[in-house]
């Protein structure tokens, strides 16, 4: 399991859409986990332990460019699925996450 941060903003005319997530993965905090759809419309996703590992998907990564980003603004979720890279040794596999952002208060 993933635990960290989620935020997830819709375009409201004065910002763009923007969401974000990090954190540790499978309970594991040498293992960083990042998820990112930025206010310019790019996107990727990264794992990191920074030692062996350093794993990369979407279009600035280092392998193949087929990341697909979701953002549903009614369950505050943030999706995607493609295939990561390492940037390392150049392997790829494919890889999928889900995170539902905890709601604001207010």
């Amino acid at each position: 399991m993933t635990t960290g941060q989620c935020f997830l903003f819709e375009d409201d005319g004065t910002l763009p859409t923007s969401a974000t997530v990090w954190g540790t993965l499978d309970g594991d905090d040498g293992i960083r986990f990042s998820a990112s759809y930025r206010q310019d419309g790019t996107f990727g996703a990264e794992v990191d332990d920074q030692t062996t590992n350093f794993w990369f998907a979407g279009p600035n990564g280092p392998g193949v460019d087929d990341l697909v980003i979701e953002l549903d603004f009614e369950t505050l979720t943030i999706s995607g699925s493609g295939t990561f890279t390492n940037a390392l040794d150049g392997e790829s596999a494919p890889g999928a996450f889900e995170f539902q952002c905890e709601p604001e208060d207010g």
